[in-house]
């Protein structure tokens, strides 16, 4: 791996240095960098300098590149303005700058890093504390499921497929491993998708644990993700989602079926089912935060409810009869949502049975409502989710906390205001770049923060469910917006709300009608 430089004017001063004969005020390199792998040294040197004498004229890439930006920018956004225009100036250079850096760093071979991206620096100029190398990020190299999933969940409404297909074409590559994975850890078939993992699909070794010497096969060395088992769940839904907005039925077929179907199998062979033929998922976590005596967690009930109902809503040409067969039996034997009563209220529960120590800061009973869409503003049990989300334990607006999107999706205006003002308050002192976030739970910039604050602006201004596109569901009316987003069915919905009108009226096609929520 390396990179050739070359620029007319140029002289050669060693292997590594180029130099120009005087002063000059302006010039022009082309640099390539090159990746594969080759026989010979001379092999590798011979493709980049052709690679590099291949490279298009300046004006031609700038061209290229303007054009690109161009595309990008014109493909969707989001511009806000508020009483205060402070306030509407900095969440609209949020939104933009957010996007930016996705954009950056979205489309290459590997999903987006949670913890930093491409943009990471020397970690003294974050943390004066952190006196480690340029490469450092706190929790190191490897991804962690719960934290890249926030880079990703906006780019369905940005119409940002090409970057999300990296994600997917990641994570279905490693398939086999994850499959090998169920196999040699629990002596089952299906598919094992781990919290953290390294891009082969293997766990994080800090994780798995260096000394195995006290340790079973299997056996996780992290205490907080040892028994944690939705995030194949969550990649399925994800992908389903995927297919709802564009209706791209090869994706459905090649990828999305094999890895739901080996992600369900994990399920349908790891875990016994009870006296009324239901699953009883234990041991199991509710995320990082319930450790003990945890039976039928809510991410793992609630991901299996809507990766099942995403499955058998699927075109006939996309799945087989013996796939929709296997389905429907699976769905059948599904426990209900969990859901107690605290202080005279129905609400969901983090499990159907668990211990209450708590050992971290989530809500993993607020899952039904996000990232599984179970529960929204057009849904009949949305009052017990606006009751669940008031008694929540954990309230924050940073990081990887999806208080915001849960907020929005509860048509909850003033708790989702309250958030995305929060979120763009949380730049880092030491970087005048505003859209450096965090670093929080994570590092900087934190790319869980600034996901969630997109996906919160997004569905603040268009939710899309079975019923239709509900237009500014969760908008303060005392905003003003002009909007550009994608939706279901290759819908791309824009509209214009200045002053409590509408200058532009937002319109959809084919069966996903309009629902103003002006009023």
């Amino acid at each position: 791996m390396g990179y050739d430089v070359s620029g007319d004017g140029f002289v050669k001063i060693t292997p590594t240095l180029l130099s120009t004969p005087s002063s000059v005020s302006s010039f022009c390199l082309k640099i390539a960098a090159y990746t594969k792998q080759t026989a010979t040294a001379q092999e590798w040197i011979d493709q980049i300098e052709q690679l590099l004498e291949n490279a298009p004229a300046y004006e031609v890439a700038a061209k290229r590149t303007a054009t690109w930006w161009k595309n990008y920018w014109d493909k969707s956004y989001v511009m806000i303005e508020t009483p205060d225009k402070t306030i509407g100036y900095r969440l609209t250079q949020a939104y933009i700058l957010q996007s930016w850096m996705n954009a950056c760093g979205g489309r290459g071979n590997y999903p987006i890093k949670f913890n930093g991206s491409i943009f990471t620096v020397d970690p003294g100029f974050t943390d004066i504390k952190q006196s480690y190398g340029p490469d450092y990020r706190r929790w190191g190299p490897d991804y962690w499921w719960q934290n890249t999933r926030f880079v990703y969940h906006p780019m369905l409404k940005s119409g940002d497929y090409d970057m999300l297909r990296v994600l997917f074409r990641h994570y279905f590559s490693i398939l086999p491993m994850m499959k090998r994975n169920a196999k040699v850890f629990f002596g089952v078939d299906g598919a094992y998708s781990p919290e953290t993992s390294t891009i082969f699909g293997t766990f994080d070794n800090n994780c798995y644990g260096w000394d195995r010497s006290k340790l079973k096969t299997g056996e996780i060395a992290n205490s907080y993700i040892r028994n944690i088992w939705n995030p194949g769940l969550e990649m399925a839904a994800l992908m389903g989602d995927y297919y709802h907005y564009t209706n791209n039925k090869p994706f459905a077929r090649d990828t999305l079926v094999p890895m739901a179907n080996e992600v369900l199998k994990f399920f349908d062979n790891r875990f016994p089912r009870d006296e009324k033929g239901l699953f009883t998922i234990t041991p199991t976590h509710a995320i990082e935060t319930y450790w003990t005596g945890v039976v039928n967690d809510m991410p793992c009930v609630a991901g299996l409810h809507y990766v099942l109902k995403q499955l058998l809503n699927l075109p006939e040409d996309c799945a087989s009869a013996a796939d929709r067969h296997y389905w429907k039996q699976l769905q059948k034997q599904l426990p209900a949502i969990p859901q107690h009563i605290v202080d005279g209220k129905t609400v969901f529960a983090p499990a159907e049975k668990y211990d209450a120590e708590r050992s971290n800061v989530e809500n993993p009973e607020l899952y039904v409502i996000f990232p599984f869409s179970l529960c929204n503003i057009s849904t009949s049990d949305k009052q017990i989710g606006i009751e669940t989300f008031k008694q929540r334990i954990v309230r924050d607006s940073v990081g990887w906390t999806q208080d915001g999107q849960e907020a929005a999706c509860l048509g909850l205006t003033e708790e989702a205001r309250s958030n995305v003002l929060a979120r763009i308050n949380n730049s880092n002192p030491h970087h005048r770049f505003p859209a450096f976030w965090g670093p929080n739970f994570d590092w900087a910039p934190d790319q869980n923060h600034g996901g969630n604050l997109l996906t919160t602006i997004q569905d603040m201004i268009l939710q899309s469910y079975d019923k239709g596109n509900y237009i500014l569901p969760a908008f303060p009316k005392d905003w003003n917006v002009t909007f550009k987003l994608h939706s279901f069915d290759n819908n791309v919905i824009t509209g214009r709300y200045q002053d409590g009108k509408w200058l532009e009226q937002p319109k959809a096609k084919g069966k996903y009608k309009i629902i103003v929520c002006t009023k």
